[in-house]
């Protein structure tokens, strides 16, 4: 049978079938060479000054929170710990040093008069002193006011620029105002003062030293020309922005420290104050002339003045030796070196020994106040 060749038939393409899904994800290439590093744009112009921020505190005082008053408020416990030192002399007016040992004293006018120790009195006030401590009477009259009391501070250039606070302690104010003030300069530009006040308690101001003070002078205001009658108790002056003076308990307010120690109130006012006062008839100094007649007679002093002093001699002192009997010694010279005070004349017999004393009683004062 012979073979059928049935050829090759080819039909037209078909259409194509449906896009399949992808294929999985290949691994992640290498990581190509990084690129030079571009150009430093220009710098844009520098933004507006913001607003200023609140005034910051600091939030205790050696571990104690001032209250919402700014006052540091104590416990028996820790009082005297979280009290700043008073760079205040003789601030403790229910006891004070009074070297001059008068229980009254009056300004004879609006300049500066000292009575106790290291306090400028103004304007005809009166202070006195009694078991009660001080107090004070202004007679009134000025038509703007007037200082009643005031300190000068020495040191005060180490004080410019720097935040500090005032306070004072009144126990009774039976008439008047009251209020406290910091004086900077001489024509007064500048002056702080603290809140006016009619009632007894505690008085406040806070303040940052001028860097261009010239001076610094702490002290009691009457605000007004009508007198004012009233007892301080202590008055403070320390660093910082609250007072740590005195705290409430109750309705009292009471100090946060105990009185100072008077024998160290006393040196310090010395620096700025001595009486030397004498026996009559006790020997005071005992000296040799030298080979001209001049003799020199050593006087210990409890401490060393501050510069600028003036010496005022009474006139009771007598120079007596062996072949002199007791004529009146005038110094001709005066000089402190240290804590001696060396008072000198001459015409004297050469390499002789000389005493003086006083009679009757008789002092010596150095005055160095501000």
């Amino acid at each position: 049978m012979a073979d059928i060749d049935l050829g090759k038939v080819v039909g037209d393409p078909g259409a194509p079938g449906p896009q399949g899904p992808p294929g999985p994800m290949g691994p992640q290439g290498d990581v190509g060479p990084a690129g030079p590093r571009g150009l430093q744009g220009e710098i844009g112009p520098q933004g507006p000054q913001g607003k200023q921020g609140p005034r910051g505190y600091p939030a205790s005082v050696n571990g104690i929170d001032p209250d919402s008053e700014g006052n540091i408020v104590l416990t028996p416990p820790v009082i005297g710990a979280a009290s700043n030192t008073n760079l205040l002399d003789n601030w403790y007016f229910a006891d004070p040093v009074n070297q001059r040992g008068m229980t009254e004293y009056t300004a004879p006018s609006y300049n500066g008069y000292y009575g106790i120790d290291r306090w400028m009195q103004y304007n005809k006030t009166r202070l006195t002193i009694s078991e009660d401590g001080v107090s004070l009477f202004y007679p009134g009259g000025a038509d703007v006011g007037t200082y009643i009391l005031g300190q000068a501070a020495e040191d005060f250039k180490a004080l410019r620029g720097k935040m500090m606070t005032l306070s004072l302690l009144v126990s009774s104010l039976s008439q008047g105002e009251i209020n406290l003030f910091v004086q900077f300069h001489e024509d007064y530009e500048g002056n702080v003062d603290s809140d006016i006040t009619a009632d007894a308690g505690l008085l406040r101001v806070t303040f940052t030293v001028p860097v261009d003070a010239e001076m610094m002078i702490f002290g009691i205001n009457a605000p007004g020309k009508n007198p004012c009658v009233f007892s301080p108790v202590a008055m403070k002056l320390e660093p910082g922005l609250f007072q740590t003076l005195a705290h409430e308990e109750g309705d009292t307010w009471v100090l946060n420290d105990p009185p100072p120690n008077k024998a160290l109130e006393l040196l310090k006012c010395q620096r700025y104050f001595q009486i030397l006062d004498f026996y009559g008839g006790v020997c005071i100094s005992t000296a040799f002339s030298n080979t001209y007649g001049s003799v020199q007679f050593p006087i210990p002093l409890p401490t060393t003045p501050r510069p600028n002093h003036n010496i005022i001699v009474g006139d009771n002192f007598r120079i007596f030796s062996k072949n002199l009997e007791y004529p009146k010694f005038t110094p001709t010279d005066k000089l402190v070196m240290g804590n001696r005070l060396y008072i000198a004349s001459f015409g004297y017999d050469a390499r002789e020994v000389y005493s003086i004393d006083v009679y009757p009683s008789d002092r010596i004062i150095i005055d160095a106040n501000l």
